[in-house]
């Protein structure tokens, strides 16, 4: 008889702290106001990506076909000196964008446990692949055509991210209107 005392006394106990967890868990979603709002600033913060039009034209095959016919050898130098420091810098606000937008996602994914797995898996790759291209972008020459598809895609990976934590963002506000 005692053992049975015991025995529901642990189930209910049990039963009521996986309630309280439960609950704890949905509470950040109440102060999604404030939080989206915080994300959001993150966000429009996370923008050197924007630019890769202007870094494009840089490196375009007309750009270097002029600075070919008209400027003289040291200007070239120079040119090819500073197209490379002005790529070295979009990369690294780059790094930088996709770093923040990584923390956001980690962050987005806190607010919301119900977050699939799926979605933190395709992160993760997609951290992976930034990462590879980064890197290899890093100590690539400028002026092949595969290095500018390499910037194409590493860019599309930080514009991917932006969208995927956007897209988090909204079921997020979704999931707490509906709860809330």
């Amino acid at each position: 008889m005692i053992a049975t005392v015991l025995l529901v006394g642990v189930l209910l106990a049990l039963l009521f702290f996986f309630y309280a967890r439960t609950r704890r868990e949905r509470k950040p979603a109440q102060d999604l106001p404030a939080a989206r709002a915080w994300i959001t600033d993150e966000l429009l913060l996370a923008g050197h990506f924007r630019y890769y039009p202007q870094i494009r034209q840089a490196l375009s095959e007309a750009d270097r076909e002029y600075i070919a016919k008209r400027a003289t050898p040291a200007a070239r130098r120079r040119w090819k000196a500073e197209r490379r420091k002005v790529v070295r810098g979009f990369l690294a606000g780059l790094k930088e964008d996709y770093v923040r937008l990584e923390k956001l996602g980690r962050t987005v994914a806190s607010l919301s446990p119900q977050l699939n797995q799926a979605l933190e898996r395709e992160r993760f790759w997609l951290g992976v692949r930034f990462r590879v291209w980064y890197a290899a972008l890093w100590a690539a020459p400028l002026s092949s055509q595969w290095t500018l598809r390499l910037l194409d895609r590493t860019t599309a990976a930080v514009g991917s991210m932006a969208k995927k934590t956007t897209t988090a963002m909204d079921a997020i506000s979704e999931t707490g209107s509906h709860t809330g």
